[in-house]
């Protein structure tokens, strides 16, 4: 677990560090809302890397809730933490973790195949043009099989 200070520093962080799966946040910070912070993690996340952010905030009301979820908060915790809240926030965050994978999965490969569809692989194709040097050169075979189901 690493800590910062200024939440840009944690932005460059994230952005840099694809290991970085998950961000606790407060509500208030220095240069930026944590309500603001959430949405540019949210920017940094893709399908393929997901980044559960827990927002914590010494209001906790039902506006203040709603405002972190829209900002792209995964789950929204009161400071300090009721006893109850933190033993269930871990499993609120495996659980959508889980669910999240699963609709990822479904909605970027072929049930039948388990290969990449569409959308899986123009998200693949994304990254990898992302990760070409500049003025580097890509190459990709595309190869379309008309009913290879029947015999």
């Amino acid at each position: 677990m690493v800590q910062f200070a200024d939440e840009r520093d944690a932005l460059v962080r994230i952005e840099s560090d694809a290991c970085v799966e998950a961000v606790i946040t407060s509500a208030d910070l220095q240069h930026m809302s944590g309500f603001e912070l959430c949405w540019e993690v949210r920017l940094i996340a893709s399908c393929r890397r997901q980044i559960y952010i827990l927002l914590m905030s010494t209001q906790y009301d039902q506006e203040t809730l709603i405002e972190a979820l829209d900002s792209g908060a995964d789950d929204f915790m009161g400071k300090p933490p009721l006893a109850e809240e933190a033993l269930r926030a871990p499993a609120r965050r495996g659980a959508h973790r889980l669910q999240a994978r699963e609709l990822i999965n479904l909605a970027t490969t072929d049930p039948l195949t388990g290969l990449n569809n569409r959308r899986g692989f123009f998200e693949r194709a994304t990254e990898a043009c992302a990760r070409t040097i500049p003025d580097g050169k890509l190459a990709s075979i595309i190869l379309d099989i008309d009913n290879f189901l029947r015999p």
